[in-house]
């Protein structure tokens, strides 16, 4: 192998492979944001990636032949940035006040004042390069000069203006598109972690969820790359309609009405749109959706193609308005009696062209801007959702690690963790729990630390549900509720993740060959892996569906015991196991790797019960 630094700074592995030179980008972060300006206007940077691409365009490109996201643009990054200001917008404005359209601002104020002062600089010279250059070369082709010192200064302006004017167009639309990407990343990276600590997660919120990380992810980015162009449109304005002005006079207001009418039609065209857009979204959550949707997708044909018809109209606008706005002005100056040059014409129309970015990306900006504004609003409704709170660790003996007292929980109640300790636990059953037979009531419970107790009792009768209380997930209406340490828990229903039976174990945790091979052989799981084809890294299919159910419930068992946590909660992992893998893991893993720890074990065999200490 042989390793070469070239100048720009990217190192390449050139392998010899027989008579092939196989060239390979080494992985790293995209250099993006550590190049010259000259190269980040031009794109010179990616020029020898294209280059090398091209020299071996016949070799299959693989995901290491290119640079990874950089730093800056990363989730992590931007999310540690957000989340203090969301923090900050909830303690000044409060639930109600909030916004996320001031915090979209606060978070893109600086890249989006340099793009403004950019896009104006970009105006100007539009300006100078089409209508003012225009009225010069033509005066100076109807006057008498003859000067071609003056000739050669004007097409060096021409040339100068339109590389100002091409280059700064670029960093408008790059700088643009960094910053949508690095909003969009920070906003999903809030709204993940929002999503972990959510209390329930029922169906509105599911689809809030996908809406989210899709279409209004989308909108979001869009938004923040076009909206100064909606800053913008004063400064194009008042640029063509002075200079006309100057030209023609007050017959310049033809030419500003035109622009308006055209761009209120096109802005009504799109409210339209929008209007269509919402009656579709109506539909999709209407009760007969669930009932019959041939019927609902039938009923959304007609705003669908309303809709598209709209968008068409819209879009066929664009191209002709300039061309209308000239017609319009020199066909009123000229019956008005005056008379038209062919530099204030010529001018009149190089003027109009530079003001088509009024009706070319104004409109859909404004669009854009609209849609993202109910994005907003929706991304806010998801983010003051309520979410769980872990019941706290004020135990009144430090000797114990749980302690219950005359406490109550109800599914459905408000998870507070935090009751009211002046409501008694009968006027508590009065005001939640009449009608209620989901519902643990006068619960009074302390285990000890390193203590290993049993919950017995016939199916259906609350024991799961106690222990959905210990770790915080069912209600806590009365009374007080209190877990010191950390807790690891295996649910009576296994869940197993699409991904080998190693990643199921280790669960993000670190791997640890001598812990890993002896919870392993606790766990009875040995005899498994000589049965499975790549030992314990077997490919696991989605919720386990190449596992048997008393292999899936020893998967999550060996998780909970792997992580090395304070207290065990395990919701009868015996359950769907054979009698002597029960006992295998009953003395083996519950006894002895455990026996140290603090464990809750629900199981409904009674002779399980009398071997509990």
């Amino acid at each position: 192998m042989l390793e070469v630094q070239i100048p720009v700074g990217f190192k390449l592995r050139i392998l010899v492979e027989g008579k092939r030179w196989l060239v390979k980008v080494s992985n790293g972060p995209i250099p993006v944001n550590d190049v010259g300006f000259l190269s980040y206007i031009t794109f010179g940077w990616v020029t020898p990636l294209v280059l090398r691409l091209f020299k071996n365009r016949e070799e299959e490109i693989r995901e290491d032949d290119v640079w990874t996201c950089s730093k800056l643009e990363s989730c992590a990054i931007n999310t540690e940035r957000l989340e203090p200001m969301w923090m900050e917008e909830l303690q000044t404005y409060g639930r109600q006040k909030c916004s996320i359209l001031r915090l979209w601002l606060k978070f893109i104020w600086v890249r989006l004042l340099i793009v403004f002062i950019a896009l104006c600089f970009n105006a100007i010279i539009t300006f100078l390069c089409t209508g003012y250059i225009t009225v010069v070369i033509t005066r100076y082709l109807e006057g008498p000069e003859t000067s071609v010192t003056y000739a050669i200064g004007l097409v060096i302006f021409t040339v100068v203006g339109q590389l100002l004017r091409c280059c700064s167009q670029t960093f408008i639309l790059f700088y643009g598109t960094q910053t949508g990407i690095r909003f969009r990343s920070a906003i999903l990276g809030m709204t993940y972690k929002k999503l972990l600590k959510l209390k329930s997660m029922n169906g509105r919120i599911a689809s809030e969820i996908i809406t989210i990380f899709g279409s209004d992810a989308l909108r979001v980015f869009m938004n923040t790359l076009l909206f100064v162009y909606l800053l913008a449109m004063p400064i194009y304005l008042i640029i063509g309609t002075v200079y006309i002005y100057y030209l023609i006079g007050l017959w310049c207001f033809v030419t500003f009405a035109t622009f308006i009418v055209l761009f209120a039609i096109q802005i009504r065209k799109m409210n339209e749109v929008l209007a269509s857009m919402k009656l579709i979204k109506m539909y999709a959550w209407e009760d007969s959706f669930k009932n019959s949707i041939m019927d609902i997708r039938e009923t959304e044909t007609k705003p669908l193609l309303q809709s598209t018809i709209l968008n068409a109209i819209s879009n066929a606008i664009i191209p002709i308005t300039p061309s209308l706005a000239t017609v319009a002005t020199i066909a009123t100056y000229v019956n008005a009696g005056n008379e038209l040059t062919a530099s204030t014409g010529f001018s009149i129309v190089a003027t109009l062209t530079f003001m088509r970015i009024v009706v070319s990306f104004v409109p859909y900006s404004a669009r854009m801007f609209g849609e993202t504004l109910i994005s907003f609003e929706r991304i806010k409704r998801f983010m003051l959702e309520e979410e769980f709170k872990p019941p706290g660790r004020d135990v009144v003996n430090s000797d114990n690690a749980i302690e219950l007292h005359d406490t109550v929980f109800k599914w459905g109640g408000d998870n507070n963790n935090n009751p009211d300790d002046n409501l008694t636990s009968e006027e508590s059953e009065e005001s939640n729990c009449e009608s209620s037979s989901l519902v643990l009531r006068n619960i009074n419970l302390t285990v000890t630390r390193g203590k290993h107790i049993g919950i017995c009792g016939a199916v259906g009768c609350g024991k799961s549900s106690l222990v959905q209380a210990l770790i915080g997930r069912m209600p806590l209406l009365t009374g007080r509720l209190a877990v010191d340490g950390s807790v690891a828990y295996a649910a009576q229903q296994a869940w197993v993740f699409n991904g080998t039976l190693r990643e199921n174990v280790l669960f993000g945790n670190p791997y640890n060959p001598d812990w890993y091979t002896k919870v392993l052989t606790a766990c009875s799981l040995d005899p498994d892996l000589r049965i499975l084809a790549n030992g314990d890294m077997t490919e696991i299919g989605d919720k386990g569906t190449n596992l048997s159910g008393g292999q899936k419930q020893r998967v999550s068992l060996a998780r909970a015991v792997y992580s090395k946590r304070d207290i065990y909660l395990l919701d009868d992992p015996l359950s769907a196991v054979d009698v002597h893998v029960g006992q295998h893991l009953f003395h083996k893993c519950i006894d002895n790797v455990l026996r140290d720890k603090t464990v809750v074990l629900v199981t409904h065999q009674l002779q399980v019960k009398m071997m509990v200490k």
